[in-house]
């Protein structure tokens, strides 16, 4: 019964906007649904400015997994979130793995949420959720002014990103001759689409203890022709981790910081700035530079396959640098 109850629930998440009155029925905290309503803002504050639109949107489950305390209980989710990406000019399909937990209680015969969280968005909230002892104490959502005060923060401050990301933008938008060396960024992109959800287990995965996303960016590089050395190699730090990375590449001429210098090119290196981290912590690699500043990208943990870059940041990560390989 909660299984089938979770199908219809993303069924109505496949439209989140047309579908919130729906959503309410299922939800006992209106905190929650303004949590939902900011989301739809700002994504569709997003889309407007960068001129395209999301159809066919769809979720394919790929995991639940279910536990029970007395009347309370936690699902884990995890699913394939699928959508076209359609402007004036290109139509092209993005997807992206995502863990959900949702926390349910049956009321009066009706399966009604306590709480929901997205990992990609909230992953500290995930993980206090996935701990027993909160799970044993469900009282009330958790970190909810802190996710609405995120939120809201995001939604005011977008205008003036938006007005400094066009400008530099117009003011940068001269051809990068850096490249032209051993980097082959067209097999480094293929190598990102084909495993960006569909892991080469030729390599070890760091899903479950840190994050995989260097370790698979450095995958790319090297199938682009990067080679390895003593320093860099499966894996090293300079391997796996997001600094140590950047540190390598650039220290040793093999790469060029171009975060100022649009536009980016395919296979180049993109990584992400989180302010509550206070680093750089996250890795992706370009696969098509679409125009006015935006492009798709592919990266692990969180997987992405061709994910438009305008739909993570700045909503989640603050800022970016890019990095292109010779």
């Amino acid at each position: 019964m909660v299984k089938l109850y979770i199908y219809k629930l993303f069924y109505l998440l496949q439209n989140p906007s047309s579908n919130l009155k729906k959503l309410s029925s299922h939800i006992m905290n209106d905190n929650i649904l303004k949590e939902i309503s900011l989301q739809n803002k700002y994504k569709d504050k997003i889309r407007k400015t960068f001129g395209y639109n999301i159809q066919n949107e769809k979720y394919k489950i790929e995991n639940i997994a279910i536990e029970k305390e007395k009347s309370i209980f936690r699902v884990k989710i995890s699913t394939i979130h699928s959508f076209n990406y359609i402007n004036s000019k290109v139509k092209t399909k993005s997807s992206e793995r995502l863990y959900f937990i949702l926390i349910l209680k049956k009321v009066n015969r009706l399966w009604t949420i306590l709480d929901m969280c997205n990992k990609d968005m909230f992953p500290s909230t995930y993980d206090k959720l996935s701990k027993r002892y909160l799970f044993n104490n469900i009282k009330e959502c958790l970190d909810l002014d802190y996710r609405l005060h995120f939120l809201e923060k995001q939604l005011s401050s977008l205008n003036s990103f938006l007005i400094d990301y066009k400008r530099i933008i117009m003011t940068s938008n001269a051809p990068i001759l850096f490249r032209g060396g051993i980097y082959n960024a067209k097999l480094a992109s293929e190598y990102a689409q084909k495993h960006a959800l569909n892991y080469n287990t030729k390599y070890k995965s760091f899903d479950n203890s840190g994050g995989d996303c260097t370790n698979f960016v450095s995958q790319c590089l090297h199938a682009g022709h990067i080679p390895i050395t003593n320093s860099w190699r499966p894996y090293s730090t300079s391997w796996i981790r997001v600094i140590e990375l950047y540190n390598y590449l650039i220290k040793n001429d093999i790469g060029v910081d171009i975060t100022s210098k649009h536009p980016y090119k395919e296979g180049d290196i993109i990584q992400f700035y989180a302010n509550n981290k206070g680093y750089f912590s996250h890795s992706g690699v370009i696969t098509k530079a679409l125009g006015y500043g935006e492009y798709l990208y592919c990266c692990h943990s969180y997987d992405k396959l061709n994910f438009p870059l305008s739909e993570i940041f700045p909503f989640i990560y603050d800022k970016i640098r890019v990095i292109q390989p010779k």
